[in-house]
């Protein structure tokens, strides 16, 4: 199970954090616009692409802006037996917080049937069921930053995972 799933509070915390830098942005912006630009520029190449990886690059950038946080790994791929096992979406660490594993998703599902069938909750491909999305952050993506192969790459550095959090964005 993860520690916590992040809610509401934890995003307005951050954006209240970050607000100065976002203010200043849209300020740059309506001048001369190099900030603005540079911004843009980071996520330019994801926007032809599929909408979470644009989201985790969103996540990125809001983390970056963040004073609080220090980001010590994102997209990194877990490799072990000669294959992928995985990815951590982000290792970070906020003041006074110990590092943690955040994995980030943004998804849009269907009701196909009762409500309290998760099952019956489909994404756009309608193979996508967000039964199997929830068991597989669950069960996969969050205990990911508990495995051998994840303790040893982090091994001696200051950024060795403390806990897991997840946060699904999207609509029903």
């Amino acid at each position: 199970d993860p520690d916590r799933w992040l809610d509401g509070t934890d995003e307005w915390t951050a954006y209240r954090r970050s607000e100065p830098y976002l203010r200043d942005l849209d300020a740059e912006a309506r001048t001369d616009g190099r900030l603005f630009r540079e911004f843009a520029g980071r996520l330019t190449p994801y926007l032809s692409g599929r909408r979470g990886v644009l989201y985790e690059r969103f996540v990125e950038e809001w983390f970056r802006i963040d004073p609080e946080i220090r980001i010590h790994a994102a997209n990194v791929q877990i490799h072990g037996s000669g294959r992928t096992l995985g990815q951590l979406d982000f290792v970070t660490e906020e003041t006074g917080e110990p590092v943690t594993h955040t994995e980030v998703a943004v998804k849009y599902y269907l009701q196909t049937g009762a409500i309290h069938d998760l099952y019956r909750w489909v994404g756009t491909d309608l193979h996508e069921r967000m039964d199997a999305k929830i068991a597989h952050m669950l069960f996969h993506q969050l205990p990911m930053s508990r495995t051998v192969e994840v303790q040893s790459l982090f091994s001696g550095k200051d950024a060795q995972p403390q806990r897991s959090i997840a946060s699904v964005r999207g609509i029903l």
